[in-house]
């Protein structure tokens, strides 16, 4: 009998997986994978002395998305990053930004971004620009953002990347944020830090294949 039930599991797996590569195919929806590496999300926060800034960045960024250049209301994905990996460039601010009235990421190391929807795409010669609509978590607190977007596409380059064979798609974006929302608090040497901080997002992902065909307006309205 235990047989049996492993050998159904088995099955209605296989066949999610047979119906949701159909669905992918016949949509046009390609698999992205991020390259850690070469991908980063910058932090600037603003402070009290005019308009002096403090920098950080996260890297070793991980996720996929699964990327639709004919129809972008359709694109599905996720990131995640390591919360301790955060760094400001000043060892007083690193250590601030890790206690518990900050990010307390020894307790809550995973941020994490969902991508709900792709809307308002639009393209401007070869770079599609679009909203991102996902929700961001933090210390275990979502909330629901938008964030402006532009999408470069280069066929067949990402060998020059990592080394492996496929397409390569370059993602920028940048928007502000609400620490408090997140329940992000002043503290000893952050005491000077305003509520709002910018967030810029640099993504590089690689696909497995190359596509038949360069994406832009012709192609997309063909599909």
């Amino acid at each position: 009998m235990l047989l049996r039930r492993k050998v159904l599991y088995i099955l209605v797996i296989c066949h999610s997986f047979f119906l949701q590569s159909l669905f992918l195919k016949g949509k046009s929806i390609t698999r992205y994978n991020i390259i850690p590496k070469i991908s980063s999300v910058d932090i600037n926060l603003k402070t009290n002395f005019g308009s002096r800034a403090i920098r950080g960045n996260l890297s070793d960024i991980e996720g996929d998305f699964y990327f639709s250049f004919s129809n972008p209301l359709l694109s599905r994905g996720q990131i995640s990053l390591d919360a301790r990996k955060l760094r400001f460039g000043y060892p007083k601010v690193n250590l601030d930004a890790h206690d518990s009235e900050w990010l307390n990421s020894s307790k809550f190391p995973k941020i994490s971004f969902i991508l709900a929807s792709i809307d308002n795409s639009s393209w401007r010669d070869e770079i599609l620009v679009a909203d991102v609509n996902g929700n961001l978590t933090i210390k275990e607190t979502s909330i629901p953002v938008v964030i402006p977007i532009q999408v470069r596409y280069l066929r067949a380059e990402r060998r020059k990347y990592d080394g492996e064979n496929g397409d390569i798609l370059h993602l920028t974006g940048q928007f502000s944020l609400s620490r408090g929302q997140f329940g992000i608090n002043s503290g000893s040497a952050l005491d000077s830090i305003l509520d709002s901080l910018t967030v810029r997002v640099q993504l590089v992902a690689g696909s497995k294949t190359v596509r038949p065909f360069l994406p832009g307006r012709l192609f997309a309205s063909q599909n």
